[in-house]
Protein backbone atom coordinates (compact mmCIF):
# COMPACT_ATOMS: atom_id res chain seq x y z
CA UNK A 1 0.00 0.00 0.00
CA UNK A 2 0.89 3.37 -0.76
CA UNK A 3 -0.01 6.09 1.42
CA UNK A 4 -1.38 9.34 -0.52
CA UNK A 5 0.50 12.64 0.05
CA UNK A 6 -1.64 15.90 -1.08
CA UNK A 7 0.74 18.55 -1.67
CA UNK A 8 0.25 21.57 0.53
CA UNK A 9 -0.84 24.56 -2.05
CA UNK A 10 -1.53 27.25 1.29
CA UNK A 11 0.66 29.71 1.33
CA UNK A 12 0.84 31.48 4.49
CA UNK A 13 0.29 35.77 4.37
CA UNK A 14 4.20 36.24 5.70
CA UNK A 15 5.34 34.11 2.89
CA UNK A 16 3.56 36.05 0.22
CA UNK A 17 4.47 39.31 1.36
CA UNK A 18 8.24 37.76 1.21
CA UNK A 19 7.79 36.91 -2.12
CA UNK A 20 6.25 40.17 -3.03
CA UNK A 21 9.32 42.38 -1.56
CA UNK A 22 12.07 40.01 -3.03
CA UNK A 23 10.55 40.60 -6.79
CA UNK A 24 9.44 44.51 -6.08
CA UNK A 25 11.82 45.66 -3.29
CA UNK A 26 14.36 46.82 -6.17
CA UNK A 27 11.57 48.61 -7.58
CA UNK A 28 10.41 50.10 -4.61
CA UNK A 29 14.07 51.14 -3.56
CA UNK A 30 14.44 52.74 -6.70
CA UNK A 31 11.48 54.94 -6.39
CA UNK A 32 12.26 55.88 -3.20
CA UNK A 33 16.11 57.11 -3.90
CA UNK A 34 13.81 58.98 -7.11
CA UNK A 35 11.41 60.71 -4.67
CA UNK A 36 14.58 61.62 -2.36
CA UNK A 37 15.58 63.26 -4.99
CA UNK A 38 12.98 64.90 -6.35
CA UNK A 39 12.65 66.22 -2.47
CA UNK A 40 16.22 67.50 -1.86
CA UNK A 41 16.91 68.90 -5.34
CA UNK A 42 15.39 72.71 -5.64
CA UNK A 43 14.10 71.87 -9.37
CA UNK A 44 12.15 68.61 -9.57
CA UNK A 45 12.14 69.16 -13.52
CA UNK A 46 15.66 69.22 -13.79
CA UNK A 47 16.66 66.18 -12.60
CA UNK A 48 13.14 64.60 -14.04
CA UNK A 49 13.90 65.81 -17.31
CA UNK A 50 14.31 63.46 -20.60
CA UNK A 51 17.96 65.11 -20.87
CA UNK A 52 19.06 64.15 -17.62
CA UNK A 53 17.72 60.64 -18.29
CA UNK A 54 19.34 60.69 -21.55
CA UNK A 55 22.87 61.76 -20.07
CA UNK A 56 22.57 58.44 -17.82
CA UNK A 57 21.46 56.16 -19.85
CA UNK A 58 24.35 57.38 -21.89
CA UNK A 59 26.85 57.05 -19.41
CA UNK A 60 25.93 53.94 -18.13
CA UNK A 61 26.09 52.37 -22.03
CA UNK A 62 30.30 52.02 -20.94
CA UNK A 63 29.39 49.88 -17.67
CA UNK A 64 27.08 47.78 -19.59
CA UNK A 65 29.40 46.66 -22.26
CA UNK A 66 31.81 45.49 -19.56
CA UNK A 67 29.23 43.61 -18.07
CA UNK A 68 28.32 41.80 -20.67
CA UNK A 69 31.74 41.18 -21.17
CA UNK A 70 32.38 39.76 -17.62
CA UNK A 71 28.79 37.93 -17.90
CA UNK A 72 30.59 36.19 -21.16
CA UNK A 73 33.46 35.07 -19.43
CA UNK A 74 32.33 34.00 -16.17
CA UNK A 75 29.81 31.84 -18.24
CA UNK A 76 32.50 30.14 -19.63
CA UNK A 77 33.96 29.33 -16.67
CA UNK A 78 36.75 31.79 -16.03
CA UNK A 79 36.97 34.93 -14.44
CA UNK A 80 38.84 37.96 -15.09
CA UNK A 81 39.53 40.99 -12.94
CA UNK A 82 41.75 42.59 -15.84
CA UNK A 83 38.16 43.59 -18.04
CA UNK A 84 37.38 47.23 -15.97
CA UNK A 85 41.85 48.08 -16.89
CA UNK A 86 41.41 47.03 -20.35
CA UNK A 87 38.43 49.20 -21.06
CA UNK A 88 40.09 52.12 -19.16
CA UNK A 89 43.20 51.85 -21.23
CA UNK A 90 40.83 51.61 -24.62
CA UNK A 91 39.41 54.51 -23.32
CA UNK A 92 42.46 56.74 -22.51
CA UNK A 93 44.48 55.88 -26.20
CA UNK A 94 41.12 56.34 -27.51
CA UNK A 95 40.79 60.08 -26.21
CA UNK A 96 44.88 60.36 -26.61
CA UNK A 97 44.42 60.09 -29.86
CA UNK A 98 41.54 62.05 -30.73
CA UNK A 99 43.54 64.88 -28.85
CA UNK A 100 46.64 64.17 -31.07
CA UNK A 101 44.51 65.00 -33.91
CA UNK A 102 43.66 61.66 -35.74
CA UNK A 103 40.12 61.39 -37.15
CA UNK A 104 37.22 60.13 -34.39
CA UNK A 105 37.55 57.01 -36.82
CA UNK A 106 40.80 56.14 -36.75
CA UNK A 107 41.31 57.27 -33.14
CA UNK A 108 38.62 54.17 -31.93
CA UNK A 109 39.86 52.25 -34.00
CA UNK A 110 43.57 52.54 -32.43
CA UNK A 111 41.60 52.31 -28.88
CA UNK A 112 39.56 48.90 -30.16
CA UNK A 113 43.02 47.18 -31.34
CA UNK A 114 44.79 48.29 -27.98
CA UNK A 115 42.11 46.87 -26.19
CA UNK A 116 42.16 43.93 -28.58
CA UNK A 117 46.29 43.81 -27.88
CA UNK A 118 46.08 43.74 -24.05
CA UNK A 119 43.06 41.38 -23.55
Amino acid sequence: MVAETKPNWTISSSNLIRTWLNRLGPFIGLLIVIGIFVLVIESPGRYLSTTNLRVILAQTVIVAIGAIGMTVIIISGGIDLSVGSSIALSGVITALTINSGLSPVMALTVGVLAGGLVG
